[in-house]
């Protein structure tokens, strides 16, 4: 049953438990204040995950979709930057999985109560450090091309209207819906990965239109024949792209690792990682994540991305007409920086 504990600063409260009990506990003063106590009665310790830890059961169980170090894959990445939500969020997905994706019901899988909680604190806990890792090798190894782009028709195979298309997010399908504006008729669904999150498209030609997912793939979209032509992960979590105007350069922001990806747009191969960490006033070093993306004009501002840096308060600008992409920071913009939007003169607005 449930109990009650009033604790002052520093004070603890003890309880006497016999047999395996799973004990929530939360704080009333903090409610974002939540854990789980599994015990496991030694004589029931064979049943729970059949004797293996919970690192091996998640690996063999869980590591097929969401990667074995918990990176990601199929399934998004399951480290702690990434889950946001409750413990009670996460313990219903995994009990009762999630209909019209692959992820299946756990609970009617035979695990039990305990053990989903024993996998939520898992996912809790620190990943080693290689997971939180996706180099340049990694990134390189991960391109993905799905159609010759030479071989594709010249002319649209559909009859949509390339001047209103919409695309739209099917979010846990990992697809996306293009759609006819002028009619609202579906075009075609065109794979993508895990949320699917920004959209940049490309100024020199109505062909072309870019996806980035949080799962960190990007997909170059061919709206002619609405497909996928390549895709390349760039990251473990990911938000915002934008394309220079020459159509030439994509940049991508990442949460995890945090950096910006600088990417060839024909073949989205990379062409530089810009790691954004930064030291603030009090000599803290910050992994700060990439929040708003965006390219400026070229003939109001110059030839810049800018892109802002959540917890550091910061905006950078990098000049993607120099091979170097050389760097400008703007500093003590804000706190918690989130989005942005450029004006007509292309100020950049909160």
């Amino acid at each position: 049953g449930s109990f009650r504990a009033d604790l002052a600063p520093s004070e603890s409260a003890d309880r006497s438990i016999s047999g395996s009990e799973t004990i929530r506990y939360v704080c009333e003063i903090h409610p974002d204040m939540e854990g789980v106590i599994v015990v496991v009665d030694p004589a029931e310790a064979d049943a729970f995950f059949n004797a293996r830890t919970i690192r091996e059961y998640y690996r063999t169980g869980c590591g097929g979709c969401h990667g074995s170090e918990r990176e990601g894959g199929i399934g998004p990445a399951l480290v702690p930057g990434r889950l946001v939500d409750s413990d009670t969020h996460y313990f219903d997905i995994i009990r009762d999985g999630r209909p019209g994706t692959s992820m299946p019901s756990w609970g009617r899988g035979g695990l039990s109560d305990a053990e989903i909680w024993g996998l939520v604190g898992f996912l809790r806990s620190s990943p080693m450090d290689e997971a939180l890792r996706w180099e340049r090798d990694d990134i390189e190894r991960s391109l993905s091309v799905y159609a010759d782009e030479a071989s594709l028709p010249d002319e649209p195979t559909h009859d949509g209207n390339l001047e209103n298309l919409l695309l739209v997010t099917e979010r846990e399908s990992r697809s996306i819906a293009l759609l006819d504006g002028d009619t609202h008729s579906t075009l075609g669904r065109i794979r993508a990965g895990f949320r699917s999150h920004g959209y940049t498209f490309d100024p020199t030609t109505d062909r072309w239109a870019y996806n980035v997912a949080r799962d960190g793939w990007v997909y170059k979209i061919d709206l002619y024949t609405a497909q996928a032509t390549r895709a390349i992960r760039v990251g473990l979590d990911s938000r915002g792209v934008a394309i220079s105007d020459d159509g030439k350069t994509l940049l991508v922001g990442n949460y995890i690792p945090a950096n910006v990806v600088l990417l060839d747009a024909r073949s989205l191969e990379p062409k530089k990682i810009v790691r954004t960490q930064v030291t603030d006033a009090a000599g803290v070093t910050i992994d700060a994540r990439v929040a708003a993306t965006s390219d400026v004009a070229p003939e109001l501002v110059g030839p810049y991305f800018v892109f802002a840096l959540k917890e550091a308060g910061e905006v950078w600008r990098i000049d993607w007409s120099d091979p170097a992409f050389p760097v400008e920071v703007v500093k003590e913009v804000g706190r918690e920086l989130h989005d942005g939007f450029l004006g007509p003169h292309q100020h950049l607005g909160p």
